[in-house]
């Protein structure tokens, strides 16, 4: 958040509190919906999303050209749709999003990111989602997140070998996230070697 402040991405304050507060809301979502919190079952439904999607149309309302606004709304919209809110009418609203992130700022790490959702979660595509993210890798190889989502994808698709080689790159950056190492943990468990996974679920422990 402070690299974004700090690079302007929009001059409207307002646009900017908008902004936080609903990628707050949708970031924090995500994160117990991926660490499996039951108790926090409010924050995974889609009327959490739908309130973030708002406070992104408020920041949008404030400056109309606020790049990262219509990215972050894409992908708070993939999200959505992906957990249950699947009306069509979200992919077309996502994909119009993204289009004009990358109009009035192209190759935009964020509107590539909110790429690769819209062909996970939105359309299915796993190999066209593994692209974006590649893409945004390659612009900033310390990108953990990117690195984490294409973790997700390889998962999705099969490829274990490919998910744990991804999980380890993520893991020098973040080696004491419990939200990395529960899904390094995750995968082991699939893959059925269990000490393994007992050992990174430990740690995850650890760091809650």
């Amino acid at each position: 958040q402070k690299e974004m402040i700090n690079k302007s991405i929009t001059k409207a304050p307002k646009a900017l509190v908008k902004y936080l507060e609903a990628k707050g809301i949708s970031d924090m979502a995500q994160l117990y919906f991926f660490r499996g919190y039951e108790k926090f079952e409010d924050l995974q439904d889609t009327a959490n999303f739908k309130k973030a999607i708002k406070l992104f149309d408020e920041a949008i309302e404030s400056d109309p050209k606020f790049a990262y606004a219509y990215a972050q709304r894409a992908i708070t919209r993939s999200w959505a749709y992906s957990i249950g809110d699947n009306d069509p009418i979200n992919i077309d609203k996502c994909r119009e999003d993204i289009d004009n992130a990358l109009n009035l700022e192209p190759n935009s790490k964020v509107a590539l990111i909110a790429e690769g959702f819209y062909y996970y979660y939105c359309k299915r595509d796993y190999q066209k989602a593994l692209e974006y993210f590649k893409i945004t890798t390659d612009q900033d190889p310390q990108d953990w997140q990117s690195l984490f989502f294409m973790s997700l994808v390889y998962r999705r698709i099969g490829q274990w070998d490919a998910a744990k080689e991804v999980l380890a790159k993520v893991l020098k950056f973040r080696p004491e996230n419990p939200l990395i190492l529960t899904k390094i943990g995750m995968s082991f468990d699939y893959l059925r070697d269990y000490n393994r996974a007992l050992r990174f679920h430990s740690k995850a422990i650890k760091y809650s």
